[in-house]
């Protein structure tokens, strides 16, 4: 585990605790594959949200969690409401309380059994041992009530429910990595932020594999590869992706017409777009704007 010098997700830090750590309603939203320097956990306290990890899609309900090791590519979506606990631990903290942990990584950890996104996937992560589950809940069941509450000198509990989590993240789920196993993550990772910064400048224009092939100074074919056994998707489809994102946001924060906010993000193919974006949120974009005019429709701490 290395810190990353790049992170795909907008993390509000608690000024407090120099963490991200609260409670959130979400009204539908699509993070798309991303991953950042910190371990995070969500904790689903009301309503549903899925989580894509590893080649496993995670659906959360209520009183469910999961736990991401850092730098490990992962997406969310929430196609209704949910509200639920999260907590975002960084690589500098992390660090000083276990200081050989660039050489190591965790088990993901979640209280439901994951679904295999491809049929070639390995079979399912096992569920944590019951007393182990049981220690779990309890650690984010108080600080869920802790946020809510914040008593004086409430980080001092805070503290002691995150040394405990790490400590039993680092007793039961641990794996070492050798140094040429962690030489091999640090280039693919560092592949892998080059070519996702690329898209974010450039996702309004039209760009193809080719140019990304081409910014690495890869073989397309080499790349293509590279890409699909990474971030489990192909490059146009995390372009769509990316461009969906933005699309999104312009829709619940604008009055523009579709067309023309597809046209401001790059998408071309008004077909395609349809089909993704009622995949992703379950409706139309005229039905999503509708139903932001009642909940806000963003994410809201």
């Amino acid at each position: 585990m290395k810190q990353s010098t790049v992170s795909y997700e907008n993390i509000k830090i608690d000024a407090d605790v120099n963490m991200r750590y609260s409670c959130c309603a979400d009204y539908g939203y699509f993070v798309p594959v991303h991953w950042h320097d910190s371990m995070e956990i969500l904790y689903v306290l009301e309503g549903e949200t899925t989580i894509n990890v590893d080649q496993q899609s995670f659906v959360l309900t209520k009183g469910n969690f999961i736990i991401i090791d850092s730098n490990v590519i992962h997406s969310t979506c929430t196609q209704s409401y949910s509200y639920f606990l999260i907590l975002q631990i960084p690589y500098h903290f992390l660090k000083t309380c276990i200081p050989d942990i660039d050489y190591m990584h965790f088990k993901n950890v979640s209280s439901v059994c994951g679904i295999p996104l491809l049929e070639e996937t390995v079979c399912p992560s096992p569920l944590p041992d019951g007393t182990i589950l049981s220690d779990l809940h309890q650690i984010l069941d108080g600080l869920a009530g802790l946020w809510k509450a914040k008593p004086d000198g409430y980080r001092l509990k805070y503290y002691s429910y995150i040394y405990e989590l790490l400590y039993l993240m680092l007793a039961n789920f641990k794996i070492d990595i050798s140094q040429n196993e962690y030489r091999q993550t640090e280039k693919y990772m560092e592949r892998l932020t080059s070519v996702i910064s690329y898209v974010k400048q450039h996702y309004r224009e039209d760009i193809s594999l080719q140019d990304a092939a081409d910014y690495l100074a890869l073989n397309p074919s080499y790349f293509t590869r590279f890409f699909k056994k990474y971030m489990n998707m192909t490059f146009t489809e995390y372009v769509n992706a990316i461009r969906l994102r933005y699309i999104y946001e312009d829709i619940i924060s604008t009055d523009l017409p579709i067309q023309t906010i597809l046209e401001r993000n790059g998408f071309t193919n008004y077909k395609l777009f349809m089909r993704l974006f009622r995949q992703t949120y379950g409706c139309t974009p005229s039905q999503k704007r509708k139903e932001i005019t009642v909940t806000g429709g963003r994410r809201q701490t």
